[in-house]
């Protein structure tokens, strides 16, 4: 609405300057894990990393989200530090999740730079918000946080996903079993 946009205008260089104190806060906080973070998918999944470095922009308005194919991702500058850990890793393995998609599946997701998705396509989304509702936590994110309600928890059709996935995730043979189970899964919903 006009009220909001009046009020950014209004405290831009308040914001500005409260997120660029949060920047330098994440940094440190992201380093005590990167490291791991990127090791352990790696370890669980057997897929490489399509980058070496990725960027994370603070955000004022938006909770979290990603841009692939590009190594960027965006995150609200002001959560509490365990939300800010959980939110960055999410958005990390989504770009890594299409990334494995597209590349082992050879599932077309250009979609992801549309407004509005087909039936199939936010099959595909909600998958993903299913898919990382059993990798981070594997890895030790998703510790418990006053607020933040994980997407495969709080949205009811990503709910449904993630059920009828758990069993393939409990006898998985590997990542790509998982994931190829996963896939018919969504055929069957």
């Amino acid at each position: 609405s006009e009220e909001i946009a009046n009020h950014f205008k209004i405290n831009k260089k308040s914001i500005l300057e409260k997120l660029r104190k949060r920047r330098k806060e994440i940094r440190e906080l992201w380093k005590s894990v990167e490291k791991r973070f990127f090791e352990d998918i790696m370890n669980l999944t057997n897929f490489e990393w399509k980058f070496q470095n990725y960027k994370c922009f603070l955000s004022c308005a938006w909770a979290g989200r990603y841009f692939y194919p590009k190594n960027e991702i965006e995150i609200f500058g002001f959560l509490k530090n365990t939300d800010t850990l959980n939110t960055l890793a999410e958005e990390l393995f989504h770009l890594y999740f299409w990334d494995i998609l597209e590349k082992k599946f050879k599932i077309n997701v250009k979609f992801l730079d549309k407004e509005k998705y087909t039936e199939k396509e936010k099959k595909l989304w909600f998958l993903s918000e299913a898919v990382v509702g059993f990798v981070l936590p594997e890895i030790g994110f998703y510790k418990k946080s006053l607020w933040f309600t994980p997407w495969w928890k709080a949205d009811p059709k990503i709910k449904e996903i993630y059920i009828s996935l758990k069993p393939f995730w409990k006898n998985r043979k590997n990542f790509t079993d998982f994931l190829r189970n996963s896939i018919k899964v969504l055929r069957t919903i």
